[in-house]
């Protein structure tokens, strides 16, 4: 899992060169302006932008197996909340969709902001969606990054 400020996404490029890719993405399109849902880049890179309201009543965490997450607002605040990697279940996980959903207790939590990114690498449990005071309408792209093989 990392957290750290936008300007220095590029920085872990050599680590998940897809990183660069985003870069340049987020350099050339105005996501704000894009519609919401799925917006294809290629085999194993794309991303969904995602309109919501955040809420004080906390989501399960979630799972991925094939999929590292990196989360950007667009507009707007949330809270992300991350979880112990033995938490997630091993039995419900849905190979169609690689996701799983379950409770579990969290280890750290984090202010995302338009400043920042959070990239989950499968197996990290997390969720967001979490408002910070009060509930506020949002606007956030989730690239999603093939790192496994099925």
């Amino acid at each position: 899992m990392i957290f750290d400020r936008l300007e220095h996404l590029t920085a872990y490029g050599a680590m998940i060169p897809a990183l660069s890719e985003i870069h340049a993405i987020l350099n050339t399109q105005n996501l704000k302006q894009l519609s919401a849902g799925r917006h294809e880049i290629r085999d194993g890179l794309y991303f969904n932008i995602d309109d919501y309201t955040t809420s004080l009543t906390l989501k399960p965490f979630e799972v991925h197996h094939l999929y590292a997450d990196v989360q950007m607002m667009l507009m707007g605040e949330e809270q992300h909340q991350i979880a112990d990697r033995n938490a997630a279940p091993s039995n419900s996980f849905n190979e169609s969709r690689d996701i799983a959903f379950f409770q579990a207790s969290p280890i750290a939590t984090f202010h995302a902001t338009p400043e920042h990114f959070l990239l989950y690498l499968p197996y990290e449990p997390h969720r967001s969606q979490i408002a910070i005071h009060q509930e506020q309408k949002v606007r956030k792209v989730v690239f999603k990054i093939r790192m496994g093989d099925q």
